[in-house]
């Protein structure tokens, strides 16, 4: 083990910099579960705590349809739009389709569009959470969970949810999966592991938090320092930066179609 990573008492944020930092080297599992309880510990100093317990509560047997539409409907508008701008209309879209119900969706489904589309206006995605509305409704409850047994194969198959997309709508509905954005395939490949998966996993088993919430936290605490949010996450001179240099204003972004990562979870922050 490198000297300075571990040091008595807690590791620091440099520490954690430092092992995240180097170049596609493999790391130990203790220096990866040091460097994520650094990066928890930052993340939730940084105001996030209600984030990562929205995320540890999120359960597949407390999904209704609506909440499943709910969350479906937060994945598909997201998608190439930044996290700011659907947290600033989702409340809004949420009224317009009167919380979800598919009850009076469906009976009332021009109002529904002109309704949603007046608050957001993207014709292919508001009439996508209309197709879901009305797939879920024809699945009733019992049916969307066998669904759910088979999240991969049914997520994709809904629309404006592809092959990355439905990893995280599986997540934020509880699943335990992780999503690869660009940020966590860059720091999966730095710490030497072959996919966002198999490094979340390893965490998971080691330290007992959820695989989605690993994915959260290593996620938050990318955004944090790549944004400048938390300086002291920031590289030091000569290490290589875990996430490149980025506009303050550009969160991290879908590793194979540019769409913004937006945890569900957000919209339930101050």
């Amino acid at each position: 083990m490198s000297p300075g990573i571990i040091c008595h008492g807690a590791p620091s944020a440099a520490n954690a910099a430092e092992v995240a930092g180097r170049c596609s080297c493999s790391i130990t599992t203790d220096e990866l579960v040091r460097t994520y309880l650094v990066a928890k510990r930052c993340v939730v100093e940084a105001g996030y705590a209600r984030e990562i317990a929205w995320q540890a509560e999120a359960s597949l047997s407390s999904i209704s349809p609506e909440s499943f539409v709910r969350e479906a409907a937060w994945v598909v508008l997201s998608a190439g739009m930044r996290e700011t701008v659907i947290r600033r209309v989702f409340d809004d879209i949420s009224s317009a389709l009167h919380g979800f119900d598919a009850e009076w969706i469906l009976k009332n489904e021009s109002d529904a569009f002109r309704n949603a589309y007046a608050v957001f206006s993207h014709r292919g995605k508001i009439l996508a959470i209309l197709a879901i509305v009305r797939m879920v409704d024809g699945l009733g409850s019992d049916g969307l969970l066998r669904a759910m047994s088979n999240p991969q194969a049914f997520l994709q198959g809904l629309p404006y949810v592809g092959p990355v997309t439905w990893r995280h709508l599986a997540k934020n509905l509880g699943c335990a999966t992780a999503k690869a954005d660009r940020h966590l395939v860059r720091l999966a490949r730095k710490v030497g592991r072959s996919s966002v998966v198999e490094m979340c996993e390893e965490i998971s088993m080691w330290i007992g938090d959820p695989i989605a919430v690993v994915d959260l936290v290593l996620w938050r605490w990318s955004v944090l320092e790549s944004t400048n949010h938390l300086s002291r996450l920031r590289s030091t001179s000569g290490t290589v930066r875990l996430s490149g240099a980025r506009s303050p204003s550009v969160l991290a972004v879908y590793g194979d179609s540019d769409e913004e990562y937006a945890p569900r979870g957000l919209v339930l922050l101050d």
